[in-house]
């Protein structure tokens, strides 16, 4: 990462510390399988959470078939309703035996696919359980989110995936639920700035890293990677 300009140093360090860290971030929330470096243009890349949460280890990762994530974690298609979460969270607990507080981690299509099915009416004779939302409309404004749901078998706090970093940029389906105790980064490099020899055109650093996402047990995870 490049900064130039004595005045604009601090502020280009800042902007290439945040965009080193959107980059983990898209690491992390990607379906990548890990790689080691071979001597010729293959780098060490660890792999991300799409990838650790697979019932059959598809992309290699070295997870014990005891250890996956079952099926029953993982939604593949169709709407995502109050029996969709309640079945994933159920299977979390069955592996785990803990009524976990999770951390769903859902890109753009799969946020308003929640508040549709769960907090939505379209005027249809099947729904059953219609949410009520009472509002002061003196305040114009009508809140209309899903920002945590509680089944018998644990908590999910729904939070906005980056879209940046989401693994399918084309449908913005895709969510995760973390286990957070159950998550670690390991660094091998400290994030740090370096500044440059000044040449003659301004200042110049880079800022650089290195890590690897670990999740400890993969069976407290689980995964929406398509939605109808």
């Amino acid at each position: 990462m490049e900064s130039v300009g004595p005045a604009g140093d601090s502020e280009a360090e800042s902007k290439a510390l945040m965009e080193v860290k959107r980059n983990i971030e898209a690491t992390f929330c990607s379906a990548n399988a890990k790689s080691a470096e071979d001597g010729a243009g293959t780098p060490y890349k660890t792999a991300g959470l799409g990838a650790w949460i697979d019932a059959t280890d598809s992309q290699s990762c070295g997870i014990p078939a005891q250890y996956r994530t079952p099926s029953t974690s993982i939604h593949t298609t169709g709407d995502v309703t109050e029996t969709v979460m309640n079945n994933i969270l159920t299977s979390i607990y069955r592996k785990s035996g803990v009524a976990q507080d999770l951390t769903l981690v859902a890109d753009t299509a799969l946020r308003n696919e929640i508040v549709e099915g769960m907090a939505r009416a379209e005027g249809s004779s099947s729904n059953s359980k219609v949410y009520s939302i009472n509002e002061d409309m003196t305040k114009k404004k009508i809140t209309y989110n899903v920002t945590m749901f509680e089944g018998p078998q644990g908590m999910v706090s729904i939070i906005n995936m980056n879209p940046d970093c989401a693994p399918d940029t084309t449908n913005a389906d895709t969510g995760y639920f973390i286990n957070p105790s159950k998550l670690a980064y390991y660094e091998l490099l400290p994030m740090g700035s370096i500044k440059l020899e000044n040449q003659g055109g301004g200042s110049r650093g880079f800022v650089d890293c290195a890590g690897a996402l670990a999740v400890k047990h993969p069976q407290a995870f689980g995964k929406i990677t398509a939605i109808a």
